[in-house]
């Protein structure tokens, strides 16, 4: 079912270094007083990875997660048919990050990554007959800068795992379509156990609010709400949004906020009831283009958000009002990152003064925060 490469010249050949500075440009912003106009963004492109190849299939970024520095990237194949992959990234030298390890899949998409210390957890959906359902979670091990494979794994409800996280001793994983729900996965002993299950239909993403819980979104039928880690248990509110089956759709939790990538639905903040705070539709990012923009998902770094726009590349948003405590609660699209050559993204995060760009097909874009912007979520 799987490769491990770990051959050193093999995954150089991955990255290509870059030193290219990252400004915001605004020439299709909708706010006149903007058009027009670049500005720095205090981030710089350092490197960029090609896409893996499985047995001839190219395979697209779509998951990401970031713990000090190193950062995980998954990788799925768009259409009927199975394969995925999953990147690990290294970022101790900022201005040369390195591939020091990749796992290939050939019947399986790879939709979700998370690490736990020294444990890596991949969500993957699959046909493999010997799964009950889709659905299924495979555990690893990176002994420095080796993966190694520990013969873990579990099969999980539904067609599809769609977003993985960490907390304490515990793993929690959404997982989608018909039949899904949020399952806490104890991964302690020689098994591992779904050892609680909230089903909802068509389950997105979550973050953890506190670690005692965390709040989770939904697709068909769109709702978002809080759910109590120790027992699973919580209610849910109606949105909109997230019926783009396509978009990835994501929450992330931030200063006591909820920042929600909602596809369809446009970048939406809302309390962790489901209350709406403030929100940008999608054509607000874009006069000429509003059919192409998506708001796939959404990362925080101090008074701005990015924005996964799809074919519109990072959006950069101004959402300093909305963490004040200003009566009117305002978001301010500022213009999109000039990556060289345009960029389409299905997923972003920001952790410390790391970025990362899941590009489908082109791959990942590696980017460096300068210092005065390192007032964010890290962990």
């Amino acid at each position: 079912r799987i490769e491990i490469v770990d051959d050193p010249d093999v995954l150089a050949s991955r990255v290509t270094w870059r030193s290219v500075p990252l400004f915001i440009e605004a020439k299709e912003t909708p706010r006149q007083e903007l058009a027009g106009k670049s500005q720095s963004s205090g981030l710089t492109l350092v490197g960029e990875v090609t896409s893996p190849d499985v047995e001839g299939k190219l395979v697209q970024a779509n998951d990401i997660d970031i713990r000090g520095t190193r950062a995980l990237v998954a990788f799925n194949y768009a259409g009927e048919v199975f394969a995925g992959a999953v990147q690990v990234l290294d970022f101790r030298k900022a201005d040369q990050p390195r591939v020091i390890a990749e796992i290939l899949y050939n019947n399986a998409d790879v939709t979700a990554v998370c690490f736990q210390g020294n444990n890596i957890y991949v969500g993957l959906g699959s046909n493999d007959p010997a799964l009950t359902s889709g659905a299924m979670m495979e555990e690893f091990y990176l002994n420095g800068n080796r993966v190694e494979s520990t013969g873990r794994w579990i099969d999980l409800p539904s067609g599809v795992v769609t977003d993985l996280g960490s907390m304490g001793g515990h793993i929690v994983a959404t997982v989608g379509a018909a039949g899904g729900g949020v399952a806490r996965i104890n991964a302690h002993g020689d098994e591992l156990q779904v050892d609680a299950f909230n089903p909802e239909d068509d389950l997105r993403s979550f973050d953890f609010v506190t670690s005692e819980a965390l709040v989770a979104v939904c697709g068909t039928n769109p709702r978002m709400g809080s759910l109590d880690l120790g027992s699973m248990q919580g209610g849910m509110a109606v949105i909109d949004g997230f019926t783009n089956e396509g978009a990835k759709g994501t929450v992330e939790v931030y200063r006591n906020l909820c920042w929600l990538g909602s596809g369809d639905g446009g970048f939406q903040v809302r309390n962790a009831e489901g209350g709406l705070v403030a929100r940008l539709r999608n054509h607000q990012f874009n006069e000429e283009r509003p059919d192409l923009m998506v708001a796939n998902a959404v990362t925080l770094s101090g008074s701005r958000a990015y924005v996964a726009a799809g074919a519109l590349g990072v959006q950069v948003v101004d959402v300093t009002s909305v963490q004040n405590d200003d009566i009117e609660k305002n978001m301010y699209p500022m213009g999109e990152l000039t990556f060289p050559a345009g960029v389409s993204s299905n997923m972003i995060q920001v952790r410390g003064n790391i970025m990362v760009v899941a590009a489908g097909k082109g791959g990942v874009k590696l980017v460096h925060m300068d210092n005065e912007r390192e007032d964010n979520n890290s962990e």
